[in-house]
């Protein structure tokens, strides 16, 4: 999902140099909700894996004169080969570039955030952009997600101008995910100093983590009917804050101007966390194998206790003020 979030930017910098340009984007049905209030995007194309073929006939229908693969796996290296467009670019990297494109582009510098590698690939082919950085994805609720978010808090007896704090506590990641003790502390430091709601987002299979977080707690509540990625929208809204692993969840807060505190314990901060901007801050676990990009670890994960609830909550002053 973080990735899909990632490239709608490259949307506005294509408009931004072609105006009349139609820019669409291809993404599997279970990513619709990510993509379908982008405002730079004109169509959302739907992919089935199970349907492969007439996908292809479909995207071939088309005709499109570009088509970047910003992904360059296996299957949207296929698709690009396939796609019938006059150019299909893409990654030199990409072991399937001699069959799936005929403009290669070349990998962009390391240790560079997402949207910045991509807008690299982008200028490429002529591509310019007015900033040093690329754009934040941007998201624009719709009336009655903006209607939800209103509802969802005044259920909740939460006031218009109480500062709200969320977290995101549980990722599909063990080696993501921070203790239910740091999360605790950091709630306590935080109500403390601002005398602020917590607001833990979760699925509804996630829902026993965050009770345990939450206990007794008045303070604490917990969003938990989360099936859908656009119920997550209206809830992330209205946060002042989002604290949270490294995931999805992230990336939608970002693209509706929430200001957000990552941890990253096997991803590195750079590469997902825009911080150039001041209201998103990454903070990298302390330990010599930190970043290691494995989802299992022969260390005890030692590095899920080496950010301290003090370090979350001296960073949440730096935004919070």
């Amino acid at each position: 999902m973080g990735d899909v979030i990632l490239t709608t930017p490259m949307a506005e910098v294509l408009k931004y140099n072609y105006p009349n340009a139609q820019v669409d984007i291809l993404v599997l049905n279970s990513l619709i909700d990510v993509v379908k209030h982008s405002p730079y995007i004109d169509n959302i194309i739907t992919y089935d894996k199970k349907q492969s073929f007439k996908e292809i006939l479909k995207i071939r229908s088309l005709k499109y004169d570009w088509v970047i693969d910003f992904l360059n796996n296996p299957r949207s290296a296929m698709i690009c080969a396939l796609s019938g467009a006059k150019l299909k670019a893409g990654l030199t990297t990409n072991i399937h570039k001699f069959y799936a494109y005929n403009f290669y582009l070349k990998r962009p510098e390391a240790n560079t955030y997402s949207c910045d590698f991509k807008l690299e690939m982008l200028k490429q082919l002529g591509v310019k952009w007015k900033g040093e950085h690329a754009p934040l994805p941007v998201y624009k609720l719709s009336k009655e997600q903006e209607e939800k978010s209103l509802q969802i808090y005044k259920e909740l007896n939460i006031l218009p101008t109480e500062k709200v704090i969320g977290f995101y506590a549980t990722t599909k990641v063990y080696s993501r995910e921070w203790s239910i003790q740091n999360f605790q502390k950091t709630a306590e430091l935080l109500h403390q100093k601002y005398n602020c709601q917590i607001m833990i987002i979760c699925a509804p299979w996630e829902k026993d983590y965050a009770l345990k977080i939450k206990q007794n707690t008045p303070w604490i509540h917990i969003a938990s009917s989360t099936e859908k990625i656009e119920d997550i929208y209206p809830i992330l809204k209205r946060l002042n804050l989002l604290i949270s692993c490294c995931g999805g969840t992230k990336h939608l807060a970002l693209s509706v101007a929430v200001p957000t505190i990552t941890l990253h314990f096997i991803t590195r901060v750079k590469d997902w966390t825009p911080v150039f901007n001041k209201k998103h801050i990454g903070i990298q676990a302390h330990t010599p194998c930190s970043p290691c990009r494995k989802d299992t670890c022969d260390k005890n994960y030692i590095c899920k206790n080496a950010i301290t609830p003090q370090e979350v909550f001296e960073a949440a002053q730096k935004i919070l003020g």
